[in-house]
C-alpha cells in the first residue's frame, strides 16, 4: 500500500500526467476550431471522454497526495516532540550539514536560534531548519491548481449528468 501510495504522490508521475493533459487539451482545441467538426466534437471525442476524466482524476489524486507530503509534513515537522531521528535521517536530507563543535550544547541552540527554528536538541544531534514560511509558496499553488481542477473536473461531470449548470 505505501508503494502505491508514494507512486500516486511523486513528482515524475504529476509532470507526466501534466503532459499528457496538456497534450489532449491541445489536440481538442485544434479539433475544436476545426469549422467541419467544432466544439461538439471535441467535447464529445476528447474533452468528455473516459481517458481524459481518469487523466484529470489521477491528477488531482496526485496533487493531493503530493500536498500532503510535501507541505503538510514539511511545515509541522518542527512541531514533533518526541523526535527522534537517526543518522540516516540526516544524511538523506539534501541540505543537511554536519560540523564539530567543541563548546557546550547550550551554545549550539543559540547560535542556532539566531537564523533557523530549532525543533530538537538531544546528547549529541541536533535538528534545525530554516524557512518554514517560505515553504507556504508552494502550498498555497498546490490549493489553486486543485481548487481550479476541481472546478472544470465538476463541471465536465455536470455537464455529462445534467446536474443543473446551464450555460446563458
Amino acid at each position: 500500500m505505501r508503494a502505491v501510495v508514494r507512486f500516486l504522490s511523486s513528482l515524475w508521475l504529476g509532470i507526466g500526467l501534466i503532459a499528457m493533459l496538456t497534450i489532449a487539451c491541445i489536440y481538442g482545441s485544434i479539433v475544436s476550431s476545426d469549422e467541419m467538426k467544432g466544439g461538439d466534437y471535441a467535447l464529445e471525442y476528447v474533452f468528455h471522454t473516459w481517458w481524459f476524466l481518469g487523466i484529470m482524476g489521477l491528477l488531482l489524486v496526485n496533487l493531493c497526495l503530493c500536498s500532503w507530503e510535501k507541505s503538510y509534513i514539511a511545515l509541522t515537522l518542527y512541531k514533533k516532540k518526541n523526535f527522534i531521528p537517526n543518522k540516516a535521517f540526516y544524511e538523506k536530507m539534501p541540505h543537511h550539514a554536519a560540523m564539530p563543535w567543541k563548546g557546550g550544547l547550550e551554545n549550539v541552540e543559540a547560535v542556532l536560534k539566531k537564523r533557523y527554528t530549532v525543533s530538537h536538541i538531544r546528547e549529541r544531534t541536533g535538528y534545525a531548519q530554516r524557512g518554514l514560511f517560505g515553504r507556504t509558496g508552494a502550498t498555497i499553488i498546490h490549493i489553486g491548481l486543485l481548487w481550479t481542477m476541481a472546478a472544470g473536473y465538476y463541471r465536465i461531470l455536470a455537464d455529462v449528468f445534467g446536474w443543473g449548470v446551464f450555460d446563458s
